[in-house]
């Protein structure tokens, strides 16, 4: 018969760190106005085209028919390299309707920090003594915030630091808001 009803019987919700494979493939069933299963009917999993998203064998669209039993199985969706979380919709020619399935991209681990000013000005003068507040955020590999780093980091400077030196207290989200920093003496001071 004609499709009635699509509905996902796998897949949903899940999640996968960036750049790496989901647990599961997602699976509907399709199913007529009668509650029999509709065969050898092609369904498209859809996921979205820019933003966090994932990709079935390279691409943003996974056609498969049903089998037998109505059940429509994708290839196992690959997170892309921006975390967050989006919808997968898989439909069928004829039917409004589509299921949906919950994905959820999570940012990778630590792999490096992005270090910025309290003042939001990179390139302000700062005067020797006088403390300045930075802004640490740890990045994984594709520079999503790494919200699962909770460690801390160590500052020091070609300079003398004044305060600020050492190790940083620890991150919460993978965020260390407002850290003071001060160089003791005037100068070219490299941060590291």
């Amino acid at each position: 018969g004609l499709p009635g009803s699509i509905v996902p019987t796998a897949g949903n919700p899940q999640s996968a760190t960036v750049g790496t494979a989901f647990g599961l493939a997602l699976a509907v069933i399709v199913r007529d106005a009668a509650s029999n299963p509709v065969r050898d009917l092609p369904v498209v999993f859809t996921a979205p085209a820019s933003g966090p998203t994932s990709r079935f064998r390279g691409s943003p669209a996974d056609t498969v028919r049903t089998d037998s039993a109505g059940f429509a199985i994708s290839s196992v969706p690959v997170a892309d390299s921006m975390a967050g979380s989006y919808t997968v919709r898989a439909s069928v020619e004829g039917l409004p309707t589509t299921a949906s399935f919950s994905l959820t991209n999570l940012s990778g681990t630590l792999a490096h920090f992005a270090v910025g000013f309290g003042d939001g000005d990179p390139f302000a003068v700062r005067y020797a003594g006088i403390p300045f507040d930075l802004q640490l955020v740890a990045l994984d590999r594709y520079d999503n915030i790494a919200g699962g780093f909770g460690g801390t980091a160590e500052i020091s400077s070609n300079l003398v630091l004044s305060t600020g030196g050492g190790t940083t207290p620890s991150f919460s989200g993978g965020i260390l808001g407002e850290y003071p920093v001060a160089v003791a003496s005037s100068g070219t001071a490299i941060l590291t």
